[in-house]
């Protein structure tokens, strides 16, 4: 039987703790480059949720201002890689209720940015086309929890 790579057994660790954490939602995970998993969901948990489960999975982090990276989080127990990417789009479907919640909150009418998953094949709002707006748009949204799909 062939042995997996380290980022491969992560990318299967971090499936299955996922799926199990989070039955309802639709994760891709995939290692990259021997150093790195990439997660992409639509929908589902609000972004800093997913993070704190697949945080442990992290070694460590690049400091920039050092230019080098810190193993701050080594562990034993589990497979690791150098980093893991997380990647949230929100579905048309779902994404056009948020964005009338956000235009309600701040008295708004923006309109969103809107096109096809690369990994999920459904449109998925991409921003809002106000640009000076899309940074509270997209700290909105990443707190926003479909859960209960």
């Amino acid at each position: 039987m062939r042995k997996l790579s380290t980022s491969a057994e992560c990318s299967k660790a971090i499936r299955e703790e996922l799926k199990k954490r989070f039955p309802r939602a639709k994760f891709k995970v995939h290692s990259e480059g021997g150093v790195a998993v990439n997660i992409y969901y639509v929908d589902g948990p609000a972004y800093d949720e997913v993070k704190k489960v697949i945080g442990k999975y992290e070694m460590g982090h690049f400091d920039s201002m050092t230019d080098i990276y810190e193993y701050d989080n080594k562990r034993d127990d589990i497979p690791q890689v150098n980093y893991v990417f997380l990647s949230r789009e929100i579905s048309l479907e779902h994404g056009q209720e948020v964005l009338d919640e956000f235009n309600k909150y701040w008295d708004r009418e923006n309109k969103p940015n809107i096109y096809n998953s690369y990994f999920f094949n459904v449109p998925v709002i991409n921003g809002i086309q106000d640009l000076d707006w899309n940074p509270r748009w997209m700290n909105f949204v990443r707190e926003y929890n479909f859960s209960n799909e």
